[in-house]
Order: C-alpha cells, then structure tokens, then sequence
C-alpha cells in the first residue's frame, strides 16, 4: 500500500490509502489484513467543491466583462465620450461663427464621428454577446459531459463493492469530476449508501441520480436587452428551468451578459435613440442658413432598439453645413418671426442644441442626460470589473488555503510512506528473526529430550 501511495503522489485527486491491521482474539494469532480504505475529509472536501463554485464564478465573470473593457476605455481619447464633447464642443465653435462655412464643415464632421463611434461600441457590444453566448454553450456542454462521466464511473464503483474489489482510485477520479462540475456550476451532492453520489443544481434540479443525467442548455432571449438563461433536460425528456441561479463559472458568464453586456448595448442603444430625438427636435424648430426649417440632424429607426448600429447623418443635413439651424424661428418676443436678413447672425438655436446634451430625462431609460446616461454606464461596467477581480483573487486565495489543508491530510508524502516501508520491513525482519530462534530454540529441546 505504501508503494501504491508513493507511485500515485502526484496523480491528481488521490487520496492516501492506508491498511487497519485487527490482531485476533486468541494470543499470538496474528492479525487480519483489512480492505486498503482511502483517507478522506468530506467537510474539507464539500468547502473546497463550493470554494471552486464561488471562484468558477468570479472567474467567468472577468473573462466576460474583460471584453468590453477596451469599449468604455475613454484613455485612449477615442471614446464615445470623446465623440460626444468634440460634437458639443463644434457647435459652440459654430455659435461664435453661425455663418462660417469652416465652421459648419466641422459641426458635420463631428457629427460623423460621433455616429461612427455609437456604430464602433455596437459592433464591439454585439460581438462581445455573441462569444459570451457561445462561452456559455461551451461550459453548459461541458457539464453535461461530466456528468455522464460521473453516472458512468457510479455504476462502475457500485459493481466493484458488490464484489469486494476496493474501488478507492475510481472514488478518487470521480471526486475529481465533482470538483470540475463545481468550479463549472454550483453543485449539491448527496453521498448514497452503496457507494454513488448524486448531484444536483439550479437550488435541487438534478444532474446525476442513481437512473439517469440531465443535459444543459443555454436559451437566449432577444430582448430588450439581450439575456440568457438556462434550462436542464433531465433524463425522462422534460426541460425545466432553475429554481435560482446557476453559480459557478456558468453562473458567472451569465450574470456578466445578463447584468452588464446586455445592459450596456440598450443603454447605448437607449442613448443614441434619446439622443437623436432631443437634437432633432431642437433642430427642426430652427432656421437653417438657406432659411428652411423643419430639418432633422439625425437618422434612426422608431424605436430605440439596434439605434446605436443604425444612427446615421440625416438626409436633410448630410453634405449640406447650410442646412444646419443655428437660428430659432422666432424673436425673443416668441411670436415675431426672425428676419432673414438676421439669419447668419443668430446663434440661438445653437445654444439649445448643445444643452440638450445635458438635459435630464433625454435617455428616457435611466431619466438621465446623454453624458450622465454613459458617464454612469461607464462607472457601472467598472464597477462589475472590479468586483470580479477582488473576488477571484480572494477565492484563490480561500482555495489554496483548504487544498493546503486537505492536502496535509489525504495527501501522500513521499518521505511518510518510505518510513512506513522501512518499518515495515524492519518489522517483518525481526518477526523472521523470532520465528528463527523459535524454530532454533524447539531443535534444541528435541535433541536434549531425544
């Protein structure tokens, strides 16, 4: 046996395996060489599976959340935030110069790049939810895989026991899956008397019983916003939903798309859509240099969904800086009419333009301004982030702590194990060395009786 623990030191999962040795009631009888049994501590063991959940869960998180990174990174001078002030900031150029065609060039390619920006976030936004649902297909499959390894390696153990074959590596192996399926998902298992364990998720949907496995699947709901979820299959066919949240690495995924991904591509979407509205509708009421009113400055769909990827120039503007409405229609009186002699120099309309940037309740969605509708969907992925990098590095952290501690228990040590042997053999040495005086001791006798 210590050989066995020695050659199996570094396989993954082993526990150390130990002989209890039953002296026999008669005196001098010997002893009984008992069944191999493995150590094991399943209140060590059940704190690191739900350590590995907790972690899993953090884990996936960040792996999500560090996609859309880059997307509110406004360091870089490239931001949506950017686009928006450099808009802000042409038009109260253009308010000191209502006339000037230079002017109104760059109110229009400000403009252009704001719209570039609101379609380069949605792009980012949609493909960051399209590989998160894929993630989350992939760690649902790999559930479900082990889980039918863990059915497999139940009957398997119940078959050796039954025949007093010692099925202590296998216990091993499938302990190992356990801990694989927890990091994945959160897990409750349910050790049974003839050796199996049963496992369930999603607040007691089952995943392994003593009849069958349930599957995973991932459901994406379009939204607005965008989400997923997840159902089980269980083995007579049915598909149910969770009871609660799935945990683990899955859970992780999920939360991050459910809570921060999706969230952000309607917010963004949310803003573009407010946005467009409240400047169209400053921009229609004014005069434009070539006295038309009733010009909209940008183009979207009638509802705020897909606006951030569908926001464009409007026709009435795009390509003619003329068109744009630095003058309001009327007088301060409200009801004089503003000459057209009078048009190049008024810059009043302007003035409303840049303010609707910063007015609350644009961004019906969350009440705000446009800049505080970003400047909070910004701190809020941050937020998320942070969350989910203190968290892994703190259950990494707890589950080295509970490894080291089972380890120092179940574990083998190299150097223990050559003790014992040498023991052992000393032992077996001098129990050859009684029987040899014995023997030794009996010829004596029979030759002085003989």
């Amino acid at each position: 046996v210590a050989g066995y623990n020695i050659a199996n030191a570094h396989t993954p999962g082993y526990h150390r395996e130990i002989v209890a040795l039953t002296p026999h009631s008669v005196l001098g009888g010997g002893v009984s060489v008992n069944q191999p049994f493995a150590i094991r501590n399943s209140l060590l063991a059940r704190n690191l599976v739900q350590t590995f959940g907790r972690m899993g869960y953090h884990d996936g998180s960040q792996d999500t959340l560090v996609q859309v990174q880059e997307t509110f990174n406004e360091l870089d001078g490239i931001g949506l935030m950017t686009s928006l002030d450099s808009f802000q900031s042409s038009l109260k150029e253009l308010a000191a110069n209502p006339s000037g065609q230079a002017e109104r060039q760059t109110v229009l390619g400000t403009a252009e790049g704001l719209v570039a920006q609101f379609h380069s976030i949605a792009n980012q936004l949609e493909g960051a939810i399209l590989a998160t649902e894929e993630q989350a297909e992939e760690v649902s499959g790999q559930i479900s895989l082990k889980a039918e390894q863990v059915f497999t390696l139940n009957a398997e153990i119940k078959a050796l026991a039954s025949k007093g074959v010692n099925p202590e590596s296998m216990v091993d192996e499938r302990d190992r899956i356990v801990g694989e399926i927890g990091e994945l998902i959160d897990v409750t298992v349910v050790n049974q008397k003839d050796g199996s364990v049963d496992l369930f998720i999603a607040g007691g949907r089952p995943l392994v019983t003593d009849a069958h496995t349930s599957s995973l699947n991932v459901v994406k709901s379009a939204g607005p916003p965008q989400s997923l979820a997840v159902t089980i299959t269980k083995g007579d066919g049915n598909t149910v939903p969770g009871m609660t949240e799935v945990g683990g690495r899955l859970g992780g995924v999920i939360d991050a798309m459910n809570d921060t991904l999706g969230h952000s591509l309607h917010v963004v979407d949310e803003i573009a859509f407010g946005m467009a509205g409240a400047v169209n509708a400053v921009h229609a009421a004014g005069v434009a240099l070539d006295g038309t009113t009733g010009n909209s400055f940008f183009q979207v769909g009638p509802t705020s969904s897909g606006a951030a990827g569908g926001i464009e120039i409007h026709a009435d503007v795009d390509g003619q800086p003329d068109r744009i409405a630095a003058s309001e229609a009327l007088e301060n009186d409200g009801v004089t009419p503003v000459p057209i002699a009078d048009i190049p120099g008024d810059n009043r309309n302007l003035y409303n333009l840049i303010d609707s940037l910063d007015l609350p309740g644009v961004v019906a969605f969350t009440g705000e301004s446009v800049h505080g509708a970003y400047e909070s969907l910004m701190v809020g992925v941050a937020r998320a982030l942070n969350t989910a990098d203190l968290g892994l590095r703190t259950e990494k952290t707890t589950v080295n702590q509970l490894q080291g501690l089972l380890q120092s228990e179940t574990g083998v040590s190299v150097d223990e194990e050559m003790i014992e042997m040498t023991q052992a053999n000393q032992a077996f040495e001098a129990s050859a060395m009684v029987i040899r005086q014995a023997d030794s001791m009996a010829e004596t006798l029979m030759g002085l009786v003989g």
